[in-house]
Protein backbone atom coordinates (compact mmCIF):
# COMPACT_ATOMS: atom_id res chain seq x y z
CA UNK A 1 0.00 0.00 0.00
CA UNK A 2 2.73 2.48 0.96
CA UNK A 3 4.75 1.52 -2.11
CA UNK A 4 1.76 2.21 -4.40
CA UNK A 5 1.07 5.54 -2.72
CA UNK A 6 4.71 6.62 -3.06
CA UNK A 7 4.74 5.59 -6.72
CA UNK A 8 1.61 7.63 -7.42
CA UNK A 9 3.00 10.66 -5.56
CA UNK A 10 6.29 10.42 -7.45
CA UNK A 11 4.42 10.20 -10.76
CA UNK A 12 2.35 13.26 -9.87
CA UNK A 13 5.48 15.17 -8.89
CA UNK A 14 7.16 14.36 -12.21
CA UNK A 15 4.00 15.33 -14.08
CA UNK A 16 3.77 18.66 -12.24
CA UNK A 17 7.43 19.46 -12.89
CA UNK A 18 7.24 18.72 -16.61
CA UNK A 19 3.91 20.45 -17.17
CA UNK A 20 5.16 23.68 -15.57
CA UNK A 21 7.88 23.88 -18.22
CA UNK A 22 5.39 23.21 -21.01
CA UNK A 23 3.04 25.94 -19.80
CA UNK A 24 5.71 28.59 -19.24
CA UNK A 25 4.50 30.31 -22.41
CA UNK A 26 1.04 30.27 -23.86
CA UNK A 27 -2.39 31.39 -22.81
CA UNK A 28 -1.43 35.05 -23.03
CA UNK A 29 -3.41 37.84 -24.63
CA UNK A 30 -2.65 37.58 -28.36
CA UNK A 31 -4.17 41.02 -29.10
CA UNK A 32 -1.89 42.65 -26.59
CA UNK A 33 0.94 40.54 -28.03
CA UNK A 34 0.23 41.89 -31.51
CA UNK A 35 0.41 45.45 -30.19
CA UNK A 36 3.64 44.76 -28.27
CA UNK A 37 5.21 42.96 -31.24
CA UNK A 38 4.47 45.89 -33.53
CA UNK A 39 5.65 48.43 -31.00
CA UNK A 40 8.87 46.77 -29.83
CA UNK A 41 9.86 44.10 -32.37
CA UNK A 42 8.80 45.36 -35.79
CA UNK A 43 11.08 48.36 -35.36
CA UNK A 44 14.00 46.12 -36.30
CA UNK A 45 12.26 43.00 -37.64
CA UNK A 46 10.38 44.50 -40.58
CA UNK A 47 11.32 44.30 -44.25
CA UNK A 48 11.58 48.08 -44.38
CA UNK A 49 13.46 48.36 -41.06
CA UNK A 50 16.01 51.11 -40.99
CA UNK A 51 18.85 51.70 -38.63
CA UNK A 52 22.48 50.86 -38.18
CA UNK A 53 21.97 47.10 -38.36
CA UNK A 54 18.50 45.97 -39.49
CA UNK A 55 17.57 42.53 -38.17
CA UNK A 56 16.00 39.62 -40.03
CA UNK A 57 12.41 40.30 -41.07
CA UNK A 58 9.94 38.43 -38.84
CA UNK A 59 6.20 37.97 -38.74
CA UNK A 60 4.08 35.22 -37.21
CA UNK A 61 4.22 33.23 -40.47
CA UNK A 62 8.03 33.33 -40.52
CA UNK A 63 8.09 30.19 -38.36
CA UNK A 64 6.04 27.13 -37.50
CA UNK A 65 4.42 26.77 -34.09
CA UNK A 66 7.24 24.48 -32.94
CA UNK A 67 9.86 26.91 -34.21
CA UNK A 68 8.25 29.73 -32.19
CA UNK A 69 8.38 27.54 -29.07
CA UNK A 70 12.10 26.96 -29.66
CA UNK A 71 12.66 30.66 -30.41
CA UNK A 72 11.36 31.59 -26.95
CA UNK A 73 13.47 29.05 -25.06
CA UNK A 74 16.02 30.71 -22.73
CA UNK A 75 18.95 29.13 -24.60
CA UNK A 76 17.79 30.73 -27.86
CA UNK A 77 16.98 34.10 -26.34
CA UNK A 78 20.42 34.32 -24.74
CA UNK A 79 21.98 34.36 -28.23
CA UNK A 80 19.79 37.13 -29.69
CA UNK A 81 21.35 40.54 -30.34
CA UNK A 82 18.11 42.08 -29.02
CA UNK A 83 18.27 40.26 -25.67
CA UNK A 84 18.41 43.62 -23.88
CA UNK A 85 15.03 44.52 -25.42
CA UNK A 86 13.60 41.19 -24.19
CA UNK A 87 14.92 41.83 -20.69
CA UNK A 88 13.52 45.36 -20.68
CA UNK A 89 10.10 44.16 -21.84
CA UNK A 90 10.05 41.44 -19.20
CA UNK A 91 10.99 43.95 -16.49
CA UNK A 92 8.51 46.64 -17.55
CA UNK A 93 5.44 44.52 -18.15
CA UNK A 94 4.67 41.21 -16.51
CA UNK A 95 3.49 38.79 -19.16
CA UNK A 96 4.58 40.90 -22.16
CA UNK A 97 6.79 38.18 -23.61
CA UNK A 98 4.04 35.62 -23.06
CA UNK A 99 1.59 37.87 -24.91
CA UNK A 100 4.02 38.27 -27.82
CA UNK A 101 4.62 34.52 -27.89
CA UNK A 102 0.88 33.85 -27.88
CA UNK A 103 0.37 36.19 -30.84
CA UNK A 104 3.24 34.68 -32.86
CA UNK A 105 2.32 31.09 -31.99
CA UNK A 106 -1.41 31.56 -32.66
CA UNK A 107 -0.73 32.92 -36.16
CA UNK A 108 2.28 30.74 -37.13
CA UNK A 109 2.41 29.38 -40.67
CA UNK A 110 1.22 25.90 -39.61
CA UNK A 111 -1.38 27.06 -37.08
CA UNK A 112 -5.13 26.76 -37.63
CA UNK A 113 -5.24 30.57 -37.99
CA UNK A 114 -2.11 31.66 -39.89
CA UNK A 115 -1.66 35.39 -40.42
CA UNK A 116 -2.97 36.34 -43.85
CA UNK A 117 -1.62 39.89 -44.08
CA UNK A 118 1.12 41.80 -42.31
Amino acid sequence: MIKTTLTILLALLVLAATSSVVFAYGGGNYRKGKYLFRKHCRVCHAEEAKGPKPAKSLSPVSKTMDEWVKAFEPESVAKYPCKDVWDKLAAESKGALNDIFTYLHKHAKDSPTPLKCK
